[in-house]
């Protein structure tokens, strides 16, 4: 029948704590695996972690979420750009922190910054951490959605 393909997006994948009462807290890689598994037999053909997923967790449900060829995609915190990359992530999304450039020599390297934003515009395009992100981005075919109006 003629018409647009429709993605469904399945429930966000996120890691423990979640201020959201309406997402799951993943409680470890296999919890992330089975829930990948789980929703993709419900008709999910797309997925998103979120600000808390672990490493670990993440690299599970973006193997998992591959493995039928589905894409999965992240509004990231606790785990850096260029480690999710390497995890072969499809797609980031908004990149509010500063962070993601691995510039958390204070902080917690599993959790998120709080507080104030360590904004992208405060970045030099042309310097080296930038440029080889982006580098990294592009070889690896990574998607950005960006969403410069809301940061």
């Amino acid at each position: 029948m003629p018409g647009p393909s429709i993605d469904a997006t399945a429930p966000y994948l996120e890691g423990a704590p979640t201020v959201f009462a309406q997402m799951h807290e993943l409680t470890g890689p296999d919890d992330a695996k089975r829930m990948v598994k789980l929703l993709g037999a419900e008709g999910m053909t797309s997925y998103k972690a979120y600000m808390n997923i672990t490493r670990e967790e993440l690299g599970a449900a973006i193997q998992e979420a591959h493995a039928p060829q589905v894409k999965l995609t992240g509004h990231l915190c606790s785990v850096t750009w260029p480690e999710a990359v390497l995890l072969q992530i499809d797609d980031l999304e908004h990149g509010r922190y500063l962070r993601t450039l691995n510039s958390w020599r204070t902080k917690s390297r599993t959790q998120c910054p709080t507080g104030g934003s360590n904004s992208w515009a405060k970045q030099d395009v042309n310097g080296s951490q930038v440029q080889e992100l982006i580098h990294k981005l592009v070889s690896h075919r990574v998607a950005v959605t960006s969403t410069l109006p809301v940061f």
